[in-house]
């Protein structure tokens, strides 16, 4: 499974390598987050990949719950185009955040993201 620095991949081919869903953006296996998928647009994660956004639901909040415990880092993917995303390393997650007042400002920050409920943060291994 080995992945090129700055290589783009689809997310068909990313989920053939490396396994989970084709759409969520930590896909899991097994309890495990096997890697990460972040677009880097204002809509989604303007601070991708260090620092990554998430709004409400079962399973994004439980994804973000399990990388923030889980201690080892995971390849990280940055959309560039449709079927194209860079691998841009390996990164472990080294906090994750329900603080309202930094909640607030990000939404303040980034209006078109949405709700946001927390916050992960990265740094690359």
């Amino acid at each position: 499974m080995k992945l090129n620095l700055g290589q783009k991949y689809s997310r068909r081919e990313i989920s053939k390598r490396i396994g989970g869903s084709t759409v969520a953006y930590l896909p899991y296996k097994d309890g495990k987050v096997l890697c990460g998928c972040f677009d880097p647009s204002p809509r989604f994660n303007p601070g991708a990949p260090e620092e990554v956004l998430f709004g409400s639901g079962p399973i994004v909040e439980e994804t973000a719950e399990i990388i923030s415990r889980q201690g080892t880092p995971i390849p990280v993917f940055i959309y560039r185009a449709p079927a194209k995303w860079e691998y841009v390393g390996n990164y472990l997650c080294v906090g994750l955040w329900h603080d309202p007042k930094l909640l607030k400002q990000r939404m303040q920050m980034y209006p078109e993201r949405g709700e946001i409920v927390g916050a992960l943060r990265f740094k690359k291994v």
